[in-house]
């Protein structure tokens, strides 16, 4: 008889425990699903700022971007596409129509009889990368070129030298959605690209008449029903600081 009330009284404490685990688990789970999601506007203050990073950005567009995971060239490249006017240090050099001297461990090749020369220093790509993408890892340099910028390491910046470049493959983005959840802001955006120096590509798009002459035209307009058509669609995770929003990680939520 007391074996069976014992092993009652266990079967009954087994069931009020099991009751408790299920009880915070679902608490727990309709806690996430019950997150307060604010949605927001394209012309919010916020959204403008953040999709005025992205909007029609070419640079670093992958599948899946992590900002922890990117290298000291991918910061730099993006930071040669967004830096402030004030923080352009170009210096000239003189040349000899075969070299471009900048020290006694940096040279470039060069037929001009000077060059410009971009310097970014390590202080520099360690604000901005905070900036932009919240991280501070250790800069490892490496020689680079991107676009119109041969870019050399020296031991604690970078000298680009800046070379004459038409890029004609455009970037256009348009936006689909934003809402701010906690201490961050999600942007959904649709994102096509066109190398309109491609004849075939650019005539999908453009007139013949562009198309032709693209390297005199100004970068035409594309509709945004034609981008949301054939572009992808993008989730970018703006994670919030004390005064800034930097870009967490960015992926592609679906493909044309």
């Amino acid at each position: 008889m007391m074996d069976m009330i014992k092993t009652s009284i266990v079967v009954v404490v087994i069931l009020i425990l099991m009751a408790i685990v299920f009880l915070v688990i679902g608490n727990i789970k309709y806690d996430k699903e019950n997150i307060p999601r604010n949605e927001l506007i394209e012309s919010e203050p916020t959204v403008s700022l953040l999709f005025d990073r992205i909007e029609n950005q070419t640079i670093n567009r992958k599948a899946k971007l992590i900002n922890d995971e990117m290298s000291t060239v991918e910061v730099t490249k993006y930071i040669l596409e967004n830096l402030d006017d004030k923080d352009k240090n170009i210096k000239k050099y003189k040349g000899n129509k075969e070299f471009c001297v900048i020290n006694s461990n940096i040279l470039f090749e060069t037929n001009a009889n000077e060059c410009n020369v971009l310097i970014l220093n390590s202080e520099q790509i360690m604000s901005y990368q905070k900036k932009y993408f919240g991280i501070e890892k250790k800069l490892e340099y490496e020689d680079f070129q991107y676009k119109g910028y041969t870019c050399k390491s020296g031991e604690d910046e970078y000298y680009c030298l800046i070379n004459k470049y038409n890029d004609y493959i455009y970037g256009y983005s348009t936006f689909d959605s934003a809402y701010e959840e906690k201490n961050m802001v999600v942007i959904k955006e649709y994102y096509f690209q066109i190398d309109v120096s491609d004849n075939d590509k650019c005539l999908m798009y453009f007139d013949e008449e562009y198309c032709k002459n693209y390297a005199k035209k100004e970068r035409p307009y594309l509709d945004k029903d034609i981008i949301k058509e054939n572009g992808v669609l993008y989730k970018h995770i703006f994670r919030e600081t004390s005064d800034n929003y930097y870009l967490e990680n960015s992926f592609i939520v679906s493909e044309r």
